[in-house]
């Protein structure tokens, strides 16, 4: 996969996830310089900590392509503010954007895992689930729909090793069961797992 100088509203919508308020976190902080420097994203330095994300970016894809695109950010208020979750999606995306180089901005490597705690610790029933697990803990109950896997999601070969790609929900039709023994021929379909 290429990688690509992410869309302003891209940054758009990190910069509002980490400002928003969130009880009891309060504002995004962050440390750097062996950790004797502090940052934290208030209305001042939002337009500064965007530049830093667009400049990084910038300079993982023309380490890797010598190609300089990078762009003067301006926050604005995201268009949609909707996003619930995508957002940790979204900083995976940027962090493998920004990876090319090897000197990264001072801030970045403490700044985004900041940010990924912060989001993950908002997702619904965080909070209710145990911190640690034992033999004698049991599950919540899961009152809503089991969830389904996609084929968006990272490919793997068919365990026969006949070189088709599946991705956990399909199995080879010719290959019978997952796990199954001996070869596919190059010509078998993918059909829906009754496993998964």
């Amino acid at each position: 996969m290429s990688a690509f100088i992410v869309d302003p509203e891209h940054i758009h919508v990190l910069l509002w996830a980490a400002s928003r308020p969130t009880s009891p976190y309060g504002p995004l902080v962050w440390y750097y310089d062996n950790p004797s420097r502090e940052g934290r994203l208030t209305d001042d330095a939002i337009d500064t900590v965007g530049q830093m994300l667009v400049d990084e970016n910038a300079a993982s894809v023309n380490y890797r392509y010598d190609e300089d695109d990078a762009y003067i950010y301006a926050y604005q208020r995201p268009r949609y503010t909707t996003w619930s979750g995508v957002e940790i999606k979204a900083l995976h995306c940027y962090e493998y954007q920004s990876c090319e180089h090897p000197a990264g901005a001072p801030a970045k490597p403490t700044l985004l895992p900041r940010l990924e705690r912060r989001l993950i610790g908002e997702l619904p029933g965080y909070d209710d689930a145990p911190w640690a697990i034992s033999s004698l803990d049991t599950p919540p109950p899961n009152d809503g729909p089991t969830p389904t896997r996609h084929v968006t999601h990272r490919p793997s070969r068919c365990p026969r090793r006949c070189g088709h790609r599946l991705c956990g929900v399909f199995r080879c039709a010719v290959a019978g069961a997952l796990g199954a023994t001996g070869g596919c021929p190059p010509a078998a379909g993918m059909v829906r797992s009754p496993h998964l």
